[in-house]
């Protein structure tokens, strides 16, 4: 299912190890000239929708990232990640143009690698289904709008079909299993924007010009689903809930971070909640917390380290990779009356994307038990781990 590509682009790939959800492509680059060239992120940025939908090609990487529960007419229950990455190369100049004599047209000449992950759980069967994809940004096999949400691979793709309808395939075979997932979701009118206006800082660090690093980032966070699955030849309709985050950036996480923890959490009545740890290897102290409450009247309200009590209270260790996950949380945000216990639908939710992304992580569906402002329900939520088996090093 991936494309073929050339010995010399394989061994750029595997430097470049871009990866799942939100801070994955951030990593892999250096701390100070890798980026150069690019724009980097910072507070202030004018947003402009449908544009902002779409690819921002002066900053290095970039991803459109769905997740989210659907069910099918017998009650048969299933969580999504569905996954594009976009990463630039090298800046195009017109300095570089000449350079290199990219002025001279070729038809497999690209600036841009685009790799997708497709991955199903199945919770009533506790089955772990994922796919992975990558492929050149040329001759239309794989691409991005700059002006509109429309995104794609060989194998998967986002489009929104008018203002309000957003359209998402994703396709993936293997020896043993088929999957293809046809979704059509709709959009709210505004996003939630994350941090500063939706400037997401990463860390507490500053550079010399006395910037930190961080990346545009806004979600979408109930978006009513309805489509189809086929799990090995077998269709079924499905209906359900669905979660997207956009994010583009240049920066990088800084040394000492190690991997980090996100959690997706719709709550009832149109609230919601977003959360994220950068882990550091000096010690939990010099962990980085953030996220957004999104209230009942849909006012946001940015997080910060003092508003979070987040506490991994189960692990799990992998037979695959042997990394050991944390699979059951307590978390207990005191300033909205949140208190939720996390815990895995099943534990074998791992990805080991050795054909595109080359790193290891869990991305699955958790149950939450929530006490939320006098009320107690249950809902389904979407946490991502990584650095868990091993430290992510800066590779070129």
């Amino acid at each position: 299912m991936t494309h073929i590509m050339t010995r010399y682009n394989q061994r750029i790939l595997s430097c470049l190890m871009v990866f799942s959800s939100f801070f994955f492509i951030l990593h892999f680059v250096k701390p100070a000239k890798a980026a150069e060239g690019f724009k980097k992120a910072q507070p202030g940025y004018e947003w402009s929708f449908p544009r902002d939908h779409g690819a921002h090609l002066e900053f290095q990487t970039e991803w459109w990232y769905f997740t989210g529960h659907f069910q099918d007419e017998q009650g048969r229950q299933f969580g999504f990640q569905w996954t594009v990455f976009r990463r630039a190369l090298r800046p195009l100049t017109q300095q570089l143009k000449e350079k290199e004599g990219l002025n001279q047209k070729s038809a497999w000449r690209t600036n841009q690698l685009y790799l997708g992950h497709l991955a199903l759980s199945d919770l009533s069967e506790k089955k772990f289904y994922y796919f992975e994809s990558i492929q050149r940004g040329v001759l239309a096999l794989a691409g991005a709008s700059e002006n509109e949400l429309k995104v794609w691979l060989p194998q998967m793709k986002a489009e929104t079909l008018n203002s309000h309808i957003l359209s998402l395939r994703g396709e993936g075979k293997k020896a043993n299993s088929q999957l293809l997932i046809k979704l059509e979701l709709e959009l709210p009118e505004h996003p939630l924007l994350h941090g500063d206006q939706g400037f997401s800082a990463k860390g507490a660090e500053k550079d010399e010009k006395g910037q930190v690093n961080g990346s545009y980032y806004y979600s979408y966070t109930h978006l009513p689903t309805k489509g189809s699955l086929q799990l090995d030849g077998k269709r079924v309709d499905v209906t359900g809930q669905a979660w997207m985050d956009h994010e583009f950036s240049s920066s990088t996480l800084s040394k000492t971070q190690i991997g980090w923890d996100w959690l997706s959490l719709p709550l009832k009545n149109g609230a919601a909640l977003m959360l994220f740890r950068v882990r550091d290897e000096r010690g939990s102290q010099y962990d980085y917390y953030s996220g957004t409450y999104l209230d009942t009247l849909g006012n946001s309200h940015a997080l910060k380290r003092e508003d979070i009590k987040w506490i991994a209270k189960k692990v799990w260790q992998s037979p695959q990779s042997g990394a050991k996950y944390p699979v059951e949380w307590s978390l207990k945000i005191s300033r909205f009356d949140l208190n939720v216990k996390l815990k895995a639908h099943f534990n074998h939710q791992e990805l080991i994307t050795q054909k595109s992304a080359q790193v290891v992580y869990w991305e699955g569906s958790v149950e939450a038990k929530i006490q939320h402002q006098g009320k107690q329900y249950q809902s389904d939520a979407y946490l991502e781990m990584t650095g868990y088996a091993r430290k992510f090093e800066q590779q070129i």
